[in-house]
C-alpha cells in the first residue's frame, strides 16, 4: 500500500484508497496471488531466491517489517552457508549490515532470532555449541 501510494504521490491513504486496495487485493488472493503471514503478496509459482539489499538511493532501505520471511530466511542461510560456522552475534551482525541497518534494536533483534530458531527447527541449521551451520 505505502509504495502504491507513494507511486501516485499520495501521502496518505483514505478510506476509499485503502478500501479499494483491499478489493483489489481480496481478488487478487482468489485467484493468482498469495498472501502470507506477515501480509506479503507473491504469485503462487514464486520461490524467493534474490535478497535485496539497499542500494545509494534512500528509499531502497527497508525496516525489517518490510523483509520478507523467506528472504530473511534466505539471506541466513546464504551467510552461514559462506562462513561455514558462525555465532548467532556474528550472524545478526552480518544481516544488519547486509539490509543497511545501523542498529540492532529489538525489532531487528527478535525478526532474526525468530528466523535463525525457524531454520534450526526446520533443520536448515544447525546449533552446535555457541556456533550455527548449514546442515
Amino acid at each position: 500500500m505505502r509504495i502504491l501510494r507513494e507511486a501516485w504521490g499520495k501521502w496518505k491513504a483514505g478510506s476509499r484508497i485503502r478500501d479499494a486496495f483491499d478489493r483489489v487485493v481480496d481478488n487478487l488472493t482468489r485467484s493468482t496471488v498469495l498472501r502470507d503471514d506477515q501480509s506479503f503478496l507473491k504469485f503462487h509459482t514464486c520461490q524467493v531466491d534474490t535478497v535485496r539489499t539497499p542500494t545509494d538511493e534512500p528509499d531502497s532501505r527497508r525496516e525489517v517489517k518490510y523483509v520478507p520471511t523467506e528472504e530473511l530466511h534466505l539471506a541466513i542461510q546464504r551467510l552461514v552457508a559462506d562462513a561455514h560456522v558462525i555465532t548467532p552475534d556474528e550472524l545478526s551482525m552480518r544481516i544488519a549490515r547486509l539490509f543497511g541497518w545501523q542498529r540492532r534494536g529489538p525489532d531487528i533483534q527478535a525478526a532474526l532470532d525468530d528466523a535463525v530458531y525457524a531454520l534450526v527447527e526446520t533443520g536448515a541449521l544447525t546449533a552446535e555449541g555457541d556456533h550455527l551451520a548449514i546442515r
